[in-house]
């Protein structure tokens, strides 16, 4: 293969592109400090007025328990309650930490320009991004977190500290690595625009944290003179006078000492984020509470604004904030109507105005939420209409808003669809950023799981190989970016039943998550899960119950109880123990992961139907049929509302519906289903396809229940040429 060499005028364009990227780079991470600096600032704020009375609050209920309990001595009930509230007691004081700490925070948050240059000097310097070596880089990452921390301090001595400690370092005068120009530039700007990217994600979680939200509505509720903080600090003051005229003694009551595990602010999990981490618990509680003040607010908005002294902009505005709030309590009907009036507003505004396409975007998130994908078609065209006249055909926006609207047309099964408007966002991705790019990956990502989909194995992996010798080329052999396309690669393995490769992608993308991210982390638990699931496929239930059972345990302590990823983790696991023939068990962790996606998920969300149809397919094996009948039909029904009715998942509902009618003897109404589900199949999937084999010998069993035995007899024929022909191709 020939080598890849930039001339010298392509290697100052390269530079001057570098230059652009890590000024920008910079700008963000001054953007993220800044950010959290002035979000610490207001956490003191809410602490000492309002945190500080929620942790009152919660310890005087939790007294009040206390004699209540001992009142009623033998009383069970009683006694649950009394620890529900110490825990809740417990918690709120963990969340609010020392006070001595939250004097300590300044009471405000300003860069000088002086700060900021020196604090860019630090970056320039010692920035690990800017560093196309591989390794660990311990000493630059340790000092950046010093620098941000210093930045957040405002504290000028501790980062000339940090340029001289760098300077003295062996590492500043570390020779780089031999590579050729080519590589060197494509490595250290792929590094520069995944950091963007983590800071980019970074400020995005920081806006959509409790804390921040409160703090937005705080400000946004002292721009109408109503001082939010004052208000809600009144409202738990009366709600603790209230319990203390009713109950005159609590307050002499002292709580028992109860052993309660908390997170441990010096573990690895919560050492850089141990403040934030800490305190969403309260931050949590003061939205809510902040919600609730904020009521009338909403109310009193809306009353006023067909007011004709209100312009078009603050009418625009006031919509939004309003729908913000709607969509935030998940009222989702309220939240539409104010999003669908603020594009209205909107489109009185200029052209080239933003504020369209954000109502737009606004709007088409209420519709995810809910699921209502039809309904989001248009609103995704029209923003890419925009962009188009706005930006040009060429633009990145445009590429970027082509792939969204590709999505969609996969989930509603417009495959065809979504593989052209991937293609064409691809083109003009490459044609911007060349080859090795996260926006190219994450098209070509797209494109891969399209056609292992569709059979289209050899175009399938020759995507997902790319990828990998992109991200090789762009990070190093060891970089975490790569593990998750050695796990995209190894489940098309896993598909093609390709176990042996499979495994070996799995256990290399698993000693990359070790190494980079942590043994006990979030990406490590979803790969030993993936190799749990490959393991269970052929049979090797005692490989995989451990990593099975590491990757649940993992998210257990890690995770909140009721996050997604540890219901992927209890289905695989609910899987291991059904094939054990261990139903309770089983039932118990398909259960658990039921309730999890039910917390999280809109009702008609896909996943919600798959975690439904593996409970019914649970107790359809233990002969529950009238059980697995209602989970059947629900996930029918979620399918077919979000899907239509000829999509292949509905095809799989179908044909489980029609067995279980069968084994019922009810099957005037199985046959119907076993007809639409083969002819679903058969259309989408080819008729040499095993699922159709499958649906060819359900009907044939039902042929033969209805003595129809010559029509069985050429339905088992041609399912048993499907097989013969599916082995002889593997």
């Amino acid at each position: 293969m020939t080598e890849m060499r930039f001339s010298s005028e392509e290697e100052g364009k390269a530079e001057a592109e570098l230059k652009d990227k890590i000024s920008k780079l910079f700008e963000r991470e001054i953007e993220l400090s800044t950010l959290r600096a002035n979000l610490k600032c207001f956490a003191a704020e809410f602490l000492s007025q309002v945190g500080v009375k929620i942790v009152q609050l919660d310890e005087y209920r939790a007294k009040e328990q206390v004699v209540f309990s001992e009142k009623e001595p033998g009383d069970q009930k009683r006694k649950q309650e009394m620890e529900t509230a110490f825990d809740k007691y417990q918690m709120s004081l963990w969340s609010f930490g020392e006070t001595e700490e939250v004097a300590k925070i300044p009471d405000s948050f300003l860069i000088s320009e002086d700060l900021k240059t020196l604090f860019l000097d630090v970056l320039w310097k010692v920035h690990p991004d800017l560093d196309p070596d591989e390794g660990e880089k311990l000493l630059q990452k340790k000092l950046i977190r010093d620098a941000c921390d210093a930045l957040e301090r405002m504290d000028p001595d501790r980062l000339h500290s940090i340029i001289l400690e760098w300077d003295e370092s062996p590492d500043s005068t570390k020779p780089p690595q031999n590579l050729p120009y080519f590589i060197r530039f494509i490595r250290k700007r792929a590094q520069v625009d995944e950091r963007g990217h983590h800071v980019k994600t970074e400020i995005r979680e920081i806006r959509g944290s409790d804390l921040y939200k409160l703090r937005s509505k705080v400000e946004g509720a002292q721009k109408n003179n109503q001082i939010l903080l004052d208000e809600m600090a009144q409202k738990l003051d009366d709600e603790i006078r209230l319990l203390e005229e009713a109950n005159p003694n609590v307050s002499e009551q002292t709580i028992p000492v109860q052993e309660k595990t908390l997170p441990d602010p010096s573990s690895e999990a919560v050492e850089l984020e141990s403040f934030f981490t800490r305190i969403s618990t309260l931050a949590g509680r003061g939205l809510e509470l902040a919600d609730d003040r904020l009521s009338l607010f909403i109310k009193r908005e809306l009353e006023n604004v067909t007011s004709s002294d209100l312009s078009k902009e603050e009418r625009w505005d006031t919509y939004i904030r309003a729908g913000q709030r709607f969509f935030e309590q998940r009222n989702f009907p309220e939240a539409e109507k104010l999003f669908s009036s603020a594009v209205q507003e909107a489109e009185s505004f200029d052209n080239t105005d933003s504020r369209l396409v954000d109502s737009l975007g606004y709007l088409s998130r209420v519709y995810r939420s809910q699921s209502k994908y039809e309904e989001m078609k248009p609103l995704y065209q029209r923003i890419l209409d925009i962009q188009k006249n706005n930006f040009g055909p060429d633009h990145p926006e445009t590429a970027k808003t082509m792939s969204n609207l590709a999505g969609l047309y996969r989930a509603i099964g417009r495959v065809d669809d979504a593989e052209d408007l991937y293609l064409r966002a691809l083109v003009l991705q490459e044609k911007v950023h060349g080859p090795d790019h996260l926006e190219v990956a994450q098209n070509l990502s797209q494109l891969a799981s399209i056609y292992s989909s569709q059979g289209r194995n050899q175009e399938a992996e020759s995507i997902l190989s790319r990828l990998i010798f992109s991200k090789e080329r762009m990070f190093g052999p060891d970089h975490k970016e790569l593990a998750t396309d050695l796990n995209n690669l190894a489940m098309f393995y896993h598909t093609q039943g390709r176990y042996d490769e499979a495994e070996h992608l799995y256990f290399r993308a698993i000693r990359i998550e070790e190494k980079t991210v942590g043994t006990e982390s979030a990406e490590v638990a979803m790969s030993l899960n993936n190799l749990a699931a490959l393991y269970r496929a052929y049979g090797k239930y005692a490989h995989a119950e451990p990593h099975a059972r590491r990757s649940v345990a993992i998210n257990e302590k890690y995770l909140p109880p009721d996050h997604p990823n540890l219901a992927i983790s209890l289905k695989t696991l609910a899987s291991l123990r059904r094939a054990y023939g261990n139903y309770g068990e089983a039932e118990k962790y398909y259960r658990r992961a039921l309730e999890i996606e039910e917390i999280n998920l809109d009702p008609f969300h896909p996943d919600l139907a798959g975690s439904l149809n593996n409970l019914a397919v649970l107790y359809d094996t233990q002969g529950r049929l009238e059980e697995a009948e209602p989970l059947y039909l629900r996930a029918l029904n979620i399918r077919e509302k979000i899907f239509g009715p000829d999509h292949i998942d509905v095809a799989l509902s179908l044909n489980n519906l029609a067995v279980l009618y069968l084994d019922l003897g009810r099957c005037k109404e199985a046959e119907p289903l076993f007809n639409r589900s083969l002819k679903i199949r058969k259309e989408k999937l080819g008729s040499d396809h095993l699922d159709v084999a499958a649906s060819l010998e359900g009907y044939a069993a039902l042929m033969r229940k209805t003595d129809r035995n010559p029509e069985a007899e050429e339905l088992e024929s041609k399912a048993k040429a499907i097989r013969v022909k599916t082995m002889k191709t593997k």
